[in-house]
């Protein structure tokens, strides 16, 4: 027989299950897991912290540099996180792979469809080494197998793959039905035989923003090679390769090209920009400076690309400027030639002269946008040489207002 008091015992054990329950249906808060240089902190390596990490954590970084096993080759696999360094600044924390061709090491790998949305943010990679024996390469990060990465402020320099065929990358490989959206990026002294900064290729793209390519070398696209890469707000200096300067574009998707400069860049082929047909996708450039190609026209574009130019400078490049199949473009839809002007591309100073026509008080055309990645840095420079005038038909006079 119960007794009286049994009801008394039995509710609290049902409400403790139940509160229970509801708790456990409650998502967890994130952590962030602290690292130091020198192995102290929460745990003594990158790779073991990702390994502890569920997905939403954050990584963070102290000042230092970080080498060795366990900090370089990090595989991040089905997992969304956050490895940034604590103060959001890449010239406080480096990933030294300390890696060549004969000892290959990358600062990251990142795959699998559960690792969308995870985010590299304020660091320094260099001296990677990309696996010598697969297209999969990348001398700094691999991102691939239908994952998604965002990487910001990070600076790449002197990271390297193969300069023979099927190595691609030097700094980053995006593969694999992937995206990788690139943001203050800089990369800097890398290359590859695809790619010398950036590899887009197997159904992936890249976007890239406010970002710098300086003195990178490859094959084929000295800065970036692949499929269905955009471009605003870029500057692309002195980098080489066999085929597009700086870019190497294979005609899958658009290749996009949005207030950007290039300038100095070279390759008998495109001295800045290549652009394949092998799909048939269009080249769009808006707003975009083409200048001081050291080697070849500012672009090489097969006879059946379709080229979209608007209110763009295409100026002093070694092998012409508008040429071939898109030389009747110029003076129309705002583009013009002209020396851009620029304060002091010697000191990688790329801001505009006074008396630039790539701002939009002086352009030739009355276009009222910005032309190229930055303005007004200097007074006037007295550099601007004669604008084009070649004729144009009443025609074309009106489409461009139209």
């Amino acid at each position: 027989m119960q007794s009286p008091n049994a009801s008394s015992h039995i509710f609290p054990n049902a409400l403790c299950l139940l509160l229970a329950a509801t708790f456990l249906t409650l998502p967890c808060q994130a952590a962030t897991i602290t690292l130091h240089p020198d192995g102290t902190g929460d745990y003594p390596t990158i790779q073991s912290a990702v390994q502890a990490a569920t997905n939403g954590d954050t990584i963070e970084l102290t000042s230092g540099t970080y080498s060795g096993p366990g900090n370089t080759d990090v595989s991040i696999t089905n997992k969304s996180l956050t490895l940034r360094s604590q103060m959001g600044d890449p010239t406080q924390v480096t990933i030294n792979c300390q890696a060549g061709p004969s000892d290959p090491h990358r600062a990251l790998m990142v795959t699998g469809s559960q690792s969308s949305g995870t985010l590299i943010e304020g660091i320094t990679v260099i001296n990677g080494y990309g696996y010598p024996t697969t297209i999969h390469s990348a001398g700094a990060i691999f991102i691939g197998t239908n994952s998604h990465t965002t990487v910001r402020r990070c600076v790449f320099e002197n990271n390297h793959v193969g300069m023979t065929w099927d190595h691609a990358g030097g700094a980053v490989y995006v593969d694999y039905h992937s995206t990788g959206t690139f943001e203050e990026c800089e990369f800097i002294d890398n290359s590859a035989y695809f790619g010398g900064a950036v590899g887009v290729n197997h159904f992936s793209s890249a976007t890239f923003s406010h970002c710098r390519f300086l003195d990178n070398q490859a094959g084929r696209g000295g800065a970036i090679w692949g499929n269905s890469t955009r471009k605003t707000q870029c500057l692309f200096a002195r980098n080489t390769a066999n085929e597009g300067g700086a870019i190497w574009g294979n005609g899958y998707n658009e290749e996009y090209s949005e207030n950007c400069t290039y300038s100095e860049n070279g390759a008998p082929l495109g001295g800045a920009i290549y652009a394949y047909a092998n799909y048939g996708s269009p080249v769009t450039l808006i707003n975009t400076v083409i200048a001081n190609s050291t080697e070849g026209a500012g672009i090489w574009a097969a006879d059946n690309v379709i080229l979209e130019i608007s209110c763009s400078d295409l100026y002093g490049n070694a092998g012409g400027d508008w040429t071939e199949s898109f030389a009747d473009q110029v003076d129309l839809n705002g583009n013009f030639s002209a020396n851009p002007c620029f304060c002091n591309p010697d000191d990688n100073d790329y801001l505009l002269c006074a008396d630039s026509y790539c701002l939009p008080a002086n352009h030739p055309w009355g276009c009222d946008q910005l032309v190229g990645a930055y303005g007004l840095g200097c007074s006037s420079c007295a550099c601007d040489g004669p604008v084009s005038t070649e004729s144009s038909t009443w025609d074309q006079l009106k489409a461009f207002y139209r």
